[in-house]
């Protein structure tokens, strides 16, 4: 009986170069620092920094499918309010309304 064996496309590269870069302490503990708060070795996030331009946490991505819901749910509110009688106190909510849409915004264009 023949076993043969394939090797999946997907198979794990090594990793068997190194660079070395100098940093100072205070570098080195931000990097340390970052690399924890998203969940990832120092040695993934500074790659995936250099290659990919930006590291997105699982953090960042939920905060911004978070804050899009909530953008949508305030358009949702301003175009029922536009519904309703003109009244000072309607304008008014919509003119808040329209703050929080343009903080979400900002919030968001930052994250990206």
């Amino acid at each position: 009986m023949f076993v043969t064996l394939t090797y999946s496309v997907y198979m794990k590269e090594n990793r068997d170069i190194s660079i070395k870069i100098r940093l100072t302490e205070a570098e080195k503990e931000q990097l340390l620092q970052r690399s924890k708060e998203e969940g990832k070795s120092l040695s993934s996030f500074i790659r995936e920094s250099a290659l990919k331009g930006r590291s997105m946490s699982k953090t960042d991505v939920q905060m911004i499918y978070e804050l899009r819901k909530i953008g949508a749910n305030i358009n949702q509110l301003a175009k029922h309010i536009n519904t309703l009688p003109s009244d000072e106190n309607i304008l008014y909510s919509l003119d808040r309304i329209n703050q929080y849409l343009s903080d979400v915004e900002t919030i968001n264009r930052k994250l990206l």
